[in-house]
């Protein structure tokens, strides 16, 4: 409970910059904040390799409380860092250089953003390793608020700018990760820098780097074409719609990784399964619920006029979000048993269906499009996901 309202509060808090943004800057300055991060989270879910998850997984499997073992995981992810750093300064300057989509000024500040963001999320995992959720918890409220107050400063004085977004975005990360680093040094011993200790780790995370990395092609990629095949106002117009849709996500994410923590210590036993599942898919539901009734009547409102074609496009993408969620809430369930070669076929046929969808009939304005596209994606990974589930639990059972 402490964890999803602190991911709650970093939602928020995201939320609010994104209103503070597009109000203050526009569409098309928007766009190019969403280009940024979209790329940055594209990147870092590539650079991680799934060692992030399967890190954390085989610990708490095999330690219980997870203390041996982190120091290695630590370890790789500084120098995985460093490879984050190259390929998202290289992928923002084809974009910002060739395609002529981003400000030059904006490739540096997009680098941060990516070391800092990759290094939080590889934290989070030592985090959970450790047992230290609360630890975690505390990172996301500093993620969210951070930047938040800064932001609402600089927009009452007139002076925000894509820049100082992208900057104090990073900032964030960085403090939030900073007191990761602090916690989890206090519970493990010397970080092991030996690239041969790292290699089950990335063997291991194979599974789990085809599932994230489609994944995050199905959740990002409808964003990065709209920018590319419309233009930076359709996709500011787009993303202000999907952050809406998308709030409740947070608190499901954060479920899911307590979720699947607990199936791997054996916490939440099997005959558990079906009773916790369907509370997490319930509630989500309700939450869901909500921001379909609210979302198209405040949006406007909230931030200006430019905006109004969101309205359209919100109880769309809900849809997409409620089929989403039952494909991640059996994602968290086959993660926690450690079943990872599960994981990368439904993700890959969303991902297929969002990049081929988009990409053939996303033109012009194109929101609608890309959320009716979402809507079918979501649908088949959730299919899948629970096909696959079923399966493994019935042939463990037998």
């Amino acid at each position: 409970m402490i964890l999803g309202a602190a991911r709650i509060v970093s939602a928020s808090c995201a939320l609010g910059i994104a209103v503070a943004s597009a109000r203050q800057l526009g569409p098309s300055a928007r766009g190019e904040i969403v280009l940024v991060i979209t790329v940055a989270m594209l990147v870092t879910e590539l650079v991680c390799l799934g060692s992030d998850t399967t890190g954390r997984i085989n610990i708490l499997r095999r330690r219980g409380l997870g203390v041996e073992g982190v120091e290695d995981l630590l370890g790789l992810s500084i120098a995985l860092t460093l490879i984050q750093g190259v390929v998202v300064g290289a992928v923002l300057v084809v974009i910002g250089e060739f395609l002529g989509l981003l400000q030059p000024a904006l490739i540096p500040v997009g680098v941060l953003v990516g070391v800092s963001m990759f290094q939080s999320r590889m934290l989070v995992s030592a985090g959970f390793a450790i047992r230290r959720p609360l630890a975690v918890a505390a990172r996301d409220v500093v993620v969210g608020l951070l930047p938040l107050v800064a932001v609402l400063a600089l927009a009452v004085n007139q002076r925000l700018s894509v820049q100082n977004v992208l900057g104090l975005t990073a900032a964030g990360y960085i403090a939030g990760g900073s007191y990761l680093w602090v916690v989890v040094l206090r519970r493990s011993g010397a970080i092991r820098i030996k690239p041969r200790t790292w290699f089950p780790l990335l063997v291991s995370g194979m599974p789990v780097l085809g599932s994230g990395l489609f994944q995050m092609v199905a959740l990002r990629a409808d964003r990065l074409i709209v920018g590319l095949a419309a233009t930076t106002v359709s996709l500011g117009v787009y993303s202000v719609a999907a952050t809406a849709a998308e709030a409740p996500r947070v608190l499901l994410l954060a479920v899911t990784q307590i979720l699947s923590n607990r199936v791997a210590t054996g916490e939440i036993v099997r005959t558990a399964y079906f009773r916790t599942i369907t509370a997490v898919v319930a509630a989500h539901m309700v939450c869901l619920a909500s921001v379909a009734l609210v979302g198209p009547r405040i949006l406007v409102p909230i931030v200006g006029s430019g905006f109004k074609e969101a309205k359209d496009q919100i109880l769309l993408l809900v849809v997409a979000e409620a089929l989403l969620g039952l494909h991640l809430v059996a994602v968290a369930l086959l993660t926690g048993l450690a079943h990872f070669r599960n994981l990368p076929v439904p993700s890959a046929a969303g991902a297929l269906v969002v990049v081929i969808g988009c990409a053939s009939f996303v033109r012009g304005e194109g929101g609608m499009t890309a959320a009716t596209v979402r809507v079918v994606a979501f649908g088949v990974m959730a299919l899948i996901s629970w096909i696959s589930l079923y399966r493994q639990l019935t042939r463990t059972r037998t």
